[in-house]
């Protein structure tokens, strides 16, 4: 699942959201994903199962039509019988 959560990694996790959905916390590798009213703040990533870590990667879209956010790719490897 990717999405703009509105809340920090810590603060989903303090939520219980992982725990809940199964998974963690992937970040795409950037200073921040939003820089709203100069906040900048990694708030855009995804939640993955624990069975993809490994198989996946986030990676950052910065040519996109819409602010304060960046974009965000999810990258997929191996094939579907592994």
């Amino acid at each position: 699942m990717i999405g703009d959560f509105n809340l920090t990694k810590q603060e989903l996790e303090n939520l219980g959201w992982p725990k809940l959905f199964g998974g963690v916390e992937i970040l795409p590798d950037v200073k921040f994903t939003c820089n709203s009213a100069g906040t900048k703040r990694i708030i855009d990533y995804a939640l993955i199962t624990c069975d993809l870590l490994g198989q996946c990667e986030i990676r950052p879209c910065f040519d996109v039509p819409w602010g304060p956010h960046i974009g965000l790719e999810l990258a997929l490897f191996g094939t579907i019988e592994e």
